[in-house]
């Protein structure tokens, strides 16, 4: 239980938390038919390359929904310079 005495109220204008409640990718992509095995796997695959070569998946237009939404979260992470939040629920 939170002690009410150490609370600091948000002042107007302030953002507490810049970047939001990071996205569930993992739930998105399992809502479409895909395994937690299989998205897993193509995170590890994903998280090794390069950033040249996740545009080349993100590009590539026989790339999978799976490996497109992978390496577009992983490019837009690294561009914001943030850690990539992937959440496996």
């Amino acid at each position: 239980m939170a002690n009410n005495g150490n609370l600091i109220p948000v002042k107007k204008g302030e953002v507490r938390n810049p970047y939001g409640r990071p996205r569930k990718y993992v739930s998105e992509l399992r809502a479409q038919g895909y395994k937690v095995s299989e998205v897993n796997d193509a995170i590890q695959v994903l998280m090794s390359m390069t950033i040249e070569e996740l545009k080349d998946v993100y590009m590539n237009p026989q790339a999978t929904v799976l490996e497109k939404t992978i390496a577009g979260a992983i490019r837009k992470s690294i561009e914001k310079g943030s850690y990539i939040q992937l959440k496996l629920y």
